[in-house]
């Protein structure tokens, strides 16, 4: 794949500190090999691929043999967007306890984190206000703020408009559908004054161009449905990124690179029981020669 040893084992630390047992760890580092070439960011240490990867899976609650699967999601995010892949992990951070705890997809959180990225919102910006967001409507759809309760029923919405018969959340194309329904017969003014009622100050920074993706009479770039349903068909999209990059003469160099590293290390692990046994005559006559040039003789040699 064209990645040195080194990187490659740090990547597999990775995947050892988080408990992933002998057996997966080569599928899953594949997957973040790909991901890696990919995005063109550094596979293992703090803050590459392999970490980052693993911080979503954990806390998505995916398996080790579904990294590829987020990979996919992933590439496909930042085909589609202008984030890259390290606004998307910054932005998870901040925002993918709360938005898996309500039921959100993956993909759909993907899907705003990449619209967002569209609007100028990225990494812990857009991953603040996804929180704030969500944090705010699960407290407006709980009708323990009285504020809250007025701006959703000016809107003609009620909190049971939002949740399912079981107690989840609905899903995040018809919460939206429903808010910019609500919200046409407003002018611009009252418009913002609500949704900064519902979602606060910093949610309603990420609401306004999610809300407003639902109809793009005029506007640049995907909608946010249109969005969700091609990173919903990701599978097998890292795969491709790699065979195009494979054939480029830059793929090549970096391949012959890694065999070459490779090679200079195992020419070393056999040459060292040879180099151990040398080293080991050659210390004690090194001690013997230093004691030497201590002497007066040795000093004058």
């Amino acid at each position: 794949y064209g990645i040195m040893p080194n990187e490659i084992a740090g990547g597999i630390l990775e995947l050892v500190k988080r408990g992933v047992s002998g057996n997966d760890i080569p599928k899953a580092l594949e997957s973040q090999i790909m991901t890696a070439i990919g995005a063109d960011e550094k596979l293992g240490g703090e803050g590459g691929v392999a970490a980052r990867m693993m911080d979503m899976a954990m806390a998505w609650g995916y398996s080790a043999d579904k990294m590829g699967y987020i990979g996919d999601v992933m590439a496909k995010g930042t085909q589609l967007t202008s984030m890259n892949f390290l606004d998307l992990a910054e932005s998870m951070k901040y925002s993918q306890d709360v938005l898996r705890s309500l039921n959100l997809s993956f993909e759909e959180s993907v899907a705003m984190i990449g619209l967002l990225s569209n609007a100028g919102l990225k990494g812990s910006m857009s991953g603040t206000g996804l929180n704030n967001m969500y944090t705010q409507l699960t407290i407006a759809l709980s009708g323990a703020s009285k504020k809250k309760n007025e701006a959703l029923a000016a809107m003609g919405l009620k909190p049971s408009d939002f949740i399912k018969a079981n107690g989840d959340m609905i899903g995040l194309i018809p919460m939206l559908t429903k808010f910019e329904s609500a919200l046409r017969p407003f002018g611009g003014v009252a418009k913002q004054a609500l949704l900064n009622d519902i979602f606060g100050i910093r949610g309603k920074r990420d609401a306004n161009p999610l809300i407003d993706s639902l109809s793009g009479e005029g506007k640049l770039g995907l909608l946010l449905p249109q969005l969700l349903r091609e990173i919903q068909k990701s599978e097998g999209t890292n795969q491709t990124i790699y065979n195009q990059l494979a054939k480029t003469f830059e793929m090549r160099k970096k391949r012959f690179g890694a065999v070459w590293e490779d090679f200079k290390i195992n020419v070393g692990t056999a040459l060292l029981p040879m180099i151990t046994g040398v080293l080991k005559a050659l210390t004690p006559m090194l001690n013997l020669l230093s004691s030497f040039a201590n002497t007066k003789v040795g000093k004058i040699l």
